[in-house]
């Protein structure tokens, strides 16, 4: 037999996310802590506190390139296990 489920707050929210910390080129550390997802891309701009702008730029990253013998297999391989796998298919 199945209880009921676990009883709900309405005037309860979600946890934010903790800050995040960055470094500019410089070495400035940048603690961002936003009240609010927000979308930011790169070209973007940070208002710091001191009126001062920062360019928002993607870091570099490994990449790793899959191959398998056929399409389907290349997509049950990405699409296994739990967790979500940026991707790109490329057609070659």
């Amino acid at each position: 037999m199945v209880g009921p489920g676990p009883k709900h707050d309405a005037g309860l929210r979600p946890a934010l996310p903790p800050p995040l910390r960055f470094v500019t080129d410089e070495g400035t550390e940048i603690l961002l802590n936003l009240p609010e997802a927000v979308h930011i891309r790169g070209g973007d701009a940070l208002a710091l506190e001191d009126g001062s702008l920062v360019e928002v730029r993607a870091a570099d990253e490994a990449l790793l390139e899959v191959t398998a013998p056929t399409p389907d297999a290349l997509i049950r391989f990405a699409f296994c296990g739990c967790r979500p796998l940026c991707k790109k298919f490329l057609n070659h």
